[in-house]
């Protein structure tokens, strides 16, 4: 019979059976309780507390000196074990004592924790040479590291000095970015090598390493032998009397990893002790790695060694191509594939590394922290890998119990034979339900070890959206909105949108590209079999991921809010046959995903009862989920008209309300008089326009005028009253007057009429009790007359409804009148400032006069301006007319540049480039003037100003008040305590 090829490697197990090496055991630890261990005490204290053997432990916490521990039981208070300066040195010093009074035959364990920051770290290696190290005594020294400052050589050295028990022990455990979660996973990782390990007896006698000169048949617990039919005689090889069948343990990524590891700690221990055969030892440790390395290319199509691109660097094509390649894959293989892609760059790193000691180039030629990366010299905690671990709503454990629990029920399904109606992705060309009809489906999910591995090899597959996720919609995914669905590339999956970093961009011909970033599941009733399946938290966290872009939590609402969104958004477009079959398909994947669900089923109960829906503050989130349930009802047919009639008033109150803007404001009131009353007030304002310093001075003078002029004509006036609809339009807002006039047209099959709207509206200003009453007592055509004669008895609220347009109109009128008066504000001498003092009869001791930019800080420079030198603590006030169209830094741009072309100087005014951080970009079209030959002009104007007031001079006794950035600051924060940074946010606009 022909011997089957094989490439194996096998782990030596441990003797379970024997646990003499556990008993006898001696734990010390060395534990840095320094300043800069501050933000990680409390976390380590607990888990060392947690993880440390209870019997035969010495426990040494050390800062500027080491000190015992007595009880072994560390304070979550740092002040108690240190909290000062860092003496590595002192705290192994310390070491060295007790181990001189250990017998030699008691196994030893050595653990040391420390951020690594010895406060003479020049000094460090120097002073490490004095150490006694292990003294004969059999030690396994294990080194933790925190964060990426911890020095890697300090792990080496300490272990050369101390570690003399089994290598392939990682030398160093260290964490790139600190969590409390990644501290537990590390020492998880270590709690194995707290005890010690024992040889094993193997048959036939193998090397430990490729390089190694004798073969032994003693191996180490934990190490790792790689066996080669091309090199082993026979199929089977026997540890600690058991025997293994070596085809049955090819290589897997995971002992891969932990082979390479082994062989590079191995190295570079033989690089610190200088061995005159390392680049011979090293080239026999790249031949077996080159080995394993064949193996997964030739088994698994991957060369591990070839640089990926990474997520988000790919076009759609490279997207697609890749996309198309991984999924002739089956859902294990993807999964597996996936878990080879995450560990790349550390076989990468382990590789380069021996590559460079086969070269003649030692570890000393990597700095600290590429050593750790690179090398991996121990278990290094990484950015894929820290994610998984520092998931806080949805733990690993969690999502494993989740995942095995879907696992049940995708076993216990009984898919139909039909086919589902759900289109299949334009890129994966499949559906959602062949993706779970995969024969590997099972065996995938049980390979995913975190949320991570999930949504990365399970394809979501759906209706191609683009969507906009604003800020905070990881806390409340109701805010998604949907800005578009995609008309050609109608599916998509987020396995490709995910490679794409969910911004997906194809042609729908005609040279016009459509955007993707967001998938969005729809079933018919047809796919009932597949309704366990996509209810089940499983898919609601898939759903999580594709709508808030986050695994950390689950989000059961996610799902039904991209729905729900969807839904509105088809609301208003255009009616097609098209848009009514999405809008029915919407509605059966509801009752697929959320009919079962109580709080959905609790909510449409409630929506039977309509006033049960008032509150008093609504919020625009909080009114969404009442209006996705009005559509289930409505297409569930379980509407009667009038309980539909009531809810969508109920629910176009809330919505008034929500907005906040009072019920005066949304009502046109028309009146010949009253109109005319209003064209006089305003050209009367218009005439003291040079007599106006704020806006708020503006706002007084008109209201006082209003209410003067107005009041005699209200008894006499028809007043003709309307709805203002446009205050209620909000457009790119997802709820709006239009979308609930889309619903009113949908569920009753007719627009709200204008009375109709009137007492909605006259109504959301009233307490809860009386919105519930007047709903019932107020008729639609009374509305008007209704309001007209509260109106009447409320003449402030009349005002308040008038004002609202003339007061616009005054308040532009203003603006503009102030922008054309300080369109142009040059720099000034100090001597021509005190000839306009002269002239104007201005105290110059009350100006603070800038000399680094000839400009006064406590005045208006405005020549132009009825206020131009007049002294004011209220500058900001008055500049704050401009209404952000000033020009920022505009004198300070062209003071420091004035040899730069007036064209380049435009475009750096545009870039903000002369601003205090940070720089806001403005647009000249976003200035006044907007004009680009006037801005062109301009700054030649100015520069030559600075060019006349350069070649005057500036006197040294100048009467003015001195000018300070510190001074000016302090002033503006005693006048606005409750407003910060007044004061540059002032010279910013200046």
């Amino acid at each position: 019979m022909t011997r089957k090829d094989f490439l194996s490697v096998v782990q030596v197990p441990s003797d379970d059976g024997d646990t003499s090496s556990s008993s006898n055991g001696f734990f010390i630890s060395l534990i840095d309780a320094s300043g800069s261990m501050q933000p990680y005490w409390k976390a380590v204290a607990n888990l060392y507390n947690e993880y440390a053997p209870k019997t035969s432990v010495h426990t040494i916490t050390f800062s500027g000196q080491p000190s015992i521990c007595v009880s072994n039981i560390l304070d979550q208070r740092l002040d108690k074990h240190g909290g000062g300066m860092t003496n590595i040195p002192a705290a192994f010093t310390a070491l060295d004592v007790k181990l001189s009074e250990l017998d030699s035959s008691t196994p030893i364990t050595v653990l040391f924790v420390s951020d690594g920051q010895d406060n003479n770290i020049s000094s460090l290696n120097q002073r490490l040479k004095q150490l006694k190290g292990h003294q004969g005594k059999k030690i396994t020294f294990l080194c933790l590291g925190i964060q990426s400052g911890f020095p890697t050589f300090l792990s080496m050295t300490l272990r050369e000095l101390y570690h003399n028990t089994v290598s392939s022990i990682p030398a160093l455990f260290l964490i790139e970015y600190f969590t409390e979660a990644a501290l537990r996973n590390k020492f998880e990782a270590m709690k194995e090598f707290f005890q010690q390990r024992k040889k094993i007896k193997v048959s036939p006698p193998v090397r430990e390493f490729p390089w190694s000169f004798e073969e032994s048949d003693e191996h180490y617990e934990g190490s790792w032998i790689v066996l080669s039919s091309d090199s082993f005689p026979g199929d089977t090889f026997t540890i600690g009397g058991k025997e293994f069948y070596l085809p049955d343990h090819p290589p897997t990524i995971d002992t891969v990893l932990d082979v390479f590891r082994a062989y590079v700690q191995e190295m570079q221990m033989l690089s610190l002790q200088k061995s005159e055969c390392l680049q011979e030892q090293a080239g026999e440790a790249l031949r077996i790695m080159r080995l394993l390395l064949d193996h997964f290319s030739a088994t698994k199509g991957v060369d591990l060694l070839k640089q990926f691109k990474m997520i988000g660097t790919m076009d759609s094509e490279e997207v697609t191509e890749e996309v198309d390649q991984l999924m002739k894959l089956d859902f294990k293989q993807r999964v597996d594939f996936n878990k080879l892609r995450h560990n790349q760059f550390r076989v990468q790193g382990y590789f380069e590394n021996i590559e460079m000691l086969a070269k003649g180039l030692g570890v000393q030629a990597l700095n600290e922290w590429e050593a750790a990366k690179r090398i991996g010299i121990g278990t290094i905690t990484g950015n894929y890998h820290q994610r998984a671990l520092n998931l806080r709503g949805l733990t690993v454990e969690n999502f494993k119990i989740m995942r095995n629990e879907f696992l049940e029920l995708y076993k216990a399904a009984n898919f139909s034979r039909q086919r589902s109606e759900q289109e299949e992705s334009v890129v994966t060309l499949v559906n959602q339900k062949d993706v779970f009809l995969d024969p590997e489906f099972a065996k995938g999910l049980i390979g995913c070890a975190s949320q991570f591995d999930l949504v990365e090899t399970f394809p979501v597959v759906g209706l191609a959206l683009k969507v906009r996720r604003p800020q905070g919609i990881d806390m409340d995914p109701w805010l998604i909105s949907v800005q578009s669905i995609a008309k050609h590339n109608r599916q998509m999956d987020s396995f490709s949108l995910l490679k794409s970093d969910f911004c997906m961009s194809l042609s729908s011909g005609q040279g016009q590209t459509e955007v993707i970033n967001a998938v969005l599941p729809l079933f018919t009733l047809n796919d009932a079999d597949l309704s366990p399946l996509i209810s089940h938290n499983l898919f609601n966290l898939l759903m999580t991921f594709v709508v808030q872009r986050n695994v950390d939590t689950l989000d059961p609402n996610a799902y039904l809010a991209l729905l729900g969104n969807t839904w509105l958004h088809l609301l208003t477009t255009a009616q097609s046959e098209y848009r009514d079959r999405l809008m029915s398909s919407i509605h059966e994947t509801i009752q697929l995903v959320y009919g079962a669900n109580a709080d959905c089923n609790s909510l449409k109960s409630q929506l039977m009862n309509p006033k049960t829906l008032l509150t008093p503050n609504p919020t625009t989130s909080q009114l969404l989920k009442p209006i996705i349930f009005t559509l289930v009802l409505h297409f569930s047919k379980n509407l009667e008209p009038s309980t539909a009639s009531r809810l969508l008033d109920v629910l176009l109150i809330q919505f008034i309300i929500s907005t906040k803007i009072g019920w005066q404001p949304l009502i046109q009131v028309e009146d010949d008089g009253l109109a005319s009353v209003s064209a006089e007030i305003i050209a009367q304002c218009e005439r003291e326009f040079k007599t106006v310093f704020t806006l708020g001075d503006l706002n007084t003078r008109f209201k006082k005028n209003y209410q003067s002029r107005s009041t005699n004509f209200f008894e006499t006036s028809t007043l003709d009253i309307s709805v203002k609809r446009i205050k209620l339009e909000f457009p790119g807002e997802k709820i709006s007057l239009p979308l609930f006039i889309s619903l009113y047209e949908l569920i009753l099959g007719q627009a709200p009429s204008d009375q109709h709207l009137l007492k909605l509206i006259y109504l959301s200003s009233k307490p809860i009790n009386e919105i519930a009453s007047g709903l019932d007592s107020i008729k639609n055509e009374d509305a008007a007359n209704f309001i007209k004669q509260h109106l009447k008895k409320n003449p402030g609220e009349l005002l308040i409804a008038l004002e609202n347009d003339a007061s616009t109109e005054v308040k532009l009128r203003f603006t503009k009148y102030f922008q054309n008066n300080h369109s142009t504000v040059m720099p000034l001498s100090a001597l021509t400032i005190l000839d306009y003092c002269q002239k104007k009869k201005i105290d110059p001791h009350n100006l603070e006069y800038d000399t680094t930019s000839n400009m006064v800080r406590n005045a208006c420079m405005a020549i132009n301006c009825p206020y131009f030198l007049n002294p004011t603590k209220n500058l900001n006030k008055h500049l704050h007319t401009w209404q952000e169209k000033c020009p920022r830094a505009f004198h300070k741009l062209v003071r420091n540049n004035q040899t730069i072309p007036n064209e380049d100087l435009v475009k750096m005014l545009e870039s903000g480039s002369a601003q205090i951080n940070p720089k806001i970009e403005q647009p000249l079209e976003k200035m006044v003037p907007s004009d680009k030959s006037f801005a062109l002009d301009y700054i030649e104007k100015v520069k030559k100003e600075y060019e006349k007031i350069a070649n005057q001079g500036t006197p040294s006794d100048l009467p003015f008040r001195k000018f300070e950035a510190s001074h000016a600051g302090a002033r503006n924060k005693k006048a606005n305590p409750k407003k910060k940074g007044n004061y540059r946010r002032h010279n910013k606009k200046k």
